[in-house]
């Protein structure tokens, strides 16, 4: 069995929040209500028998300074820590999948998904409800659009949208051609 949760100075854990054994909070730390912090991740392997869960005991470890919200969910690590890096803020209701890596100052908002071993570089902004593939890498500095579906890596710097994200002016150029479309189609001018 994994160590006790472990707690930084001047941390602050909502009483309705869950910490697992084998998680490690910073300093400074403030972890809102109903979030669950280092349970299992979603891993099953298949056998005769059917499905069986894969066992995790990677643990959790939470850099100084970061922020998570609400409702969010931190899986452990398989055989190595999910990490969460320092200065980082997670809004309400965020997933960070098994073996997650985020880096410093990054920003998620609310309802972002990551699946199991997604990395992501420091200082990435994710706008609200984005979805990431597993294994996906998001390089330092990029910024995904709101409810955008990352199903391959993302350049340093680059900014990306839609589903699948693809860069902003990609991504753009075929929001405006739907619209001029949909105009056609209602008899309206190009």
């Amino acid at each position: 069995m994994a160590e006790a949760p472990v707690v930084g100075a001047d941390s602050f854990v909502h009483p309705t929040a869950v910490l697992f054994p084998g998680v490690v909070l910073g300093s400074r730390v403030r972890v809102e209500a109903h979030a669950v912090i280092g349970g299992d991740g979603f891993g099953w392997v298949k056998g005769p028998a059917g499905l069986r869960a894969m066992p995790h005991r990677g643990g959790v470890v939470v850099g100084d300074d970061v922020f998570i919200g609400a409702g969010t969910t931190v899986h452990q690590g398989v055989l190595t820590a999910t990490r969460i890096g320092r200065r980082s803020k997670l809004d309400a209701q965020v997933h960070v999948g098994h073996n997650g890596e985020i880096g410093d100052d990054c920003l998620l908002a609310a309802q972002v998904g990551l699946a199991g071993s997604v990395r992501l570089g420091h200082r990435v902004q994710v706008g609200g409800q984005a979805g990431f593939a597993d294994h996906v890498s998001v390089g330092d500095d990029a910024r995904v659009a709101a409810k955008s579906g990352v199903i391959g890596d993302v350049a340093a710097g680059a900014t990306v949208g839609g589903y699948p994200a693809r860069d902003r002016a990609s991504w753009l150029r075929g929001v405006a051609t739907l619209r001029a479309l949909a105009r056609r189609r209602a008899g309206g001018a190009p």
